[in-house]
């Protein structure tokens, strides 16, 4: 009786027996198969393909939601107004104009969506209004203000441990 390999279950011909070549070449063709399924799953991994960046503009138009397409779904989309903030949460001031979404995870505040990655995109939502500043807002979209944003393709996102 041959020994088999711990991980791929190959043949292991014993010191007194002959080689079959039969066994070797299923051996080989094992060998092979396992290399292709590895291959096959590296390919449509994220580790194997190169991440990119999308840098891009654009101007808000006042509306209450609006879809920005950029021709792909991105993994992740940052948000900056143009004076290069993205919010504030301090003091007073309770306001979203920027901010970070990951597919899945759309960027909130108080527990209400700014902004999400959507199909060939993302999606940016208007709400609330205050003189004073104080009620919370979601600026992403104010009609003439121009914005910065990344946008990131074929990344990895964990979770930290």
């Amino acid at each position: 009786m041959p020994n088999l390999t711990a991980n791929l279950k190959l043949r292991k011909p014993t010191q007194d027996e002959t080689i079959d070549i039969d066994v070797l070449n299923e051996n080989f063709d094992d060998i092979d198969s396992s290399i292709t399924d590895i291959n096959t799953k590296f390919q449509n991994s994220h580790i194997g393909k190169k991440s990119e960046i999308l840098f891009g503009t654009y101007t808000g138009d006042g509306e209450e939601s609006r879809v920005i397409n950029i021709g792909f779904t991105p993994t992740a989309v940052e948000i900056y107004s143009d004076s290069g903030e993205q919010g504030d949460t301090t003091y007073a001031y309770f306001y979203c104009c920027g901010g970070l979404a990951i597919n899945g995870f759309p960027c909130k505040l108080d527990n209400k969506v700014c902004f999400e990655v959507v199909n060939n995109g993302f999606k940016l939502y208007k709400w609330g209004y205050s003189q004073d500043g104080i009620d919370p807002q979601s600026c992403v979209n104010e009609k003439g203000v121009s914005y910065y944003f990344k946008a990131y393709q074929n990344c990895e996102i964990t979770e930290a441990q």
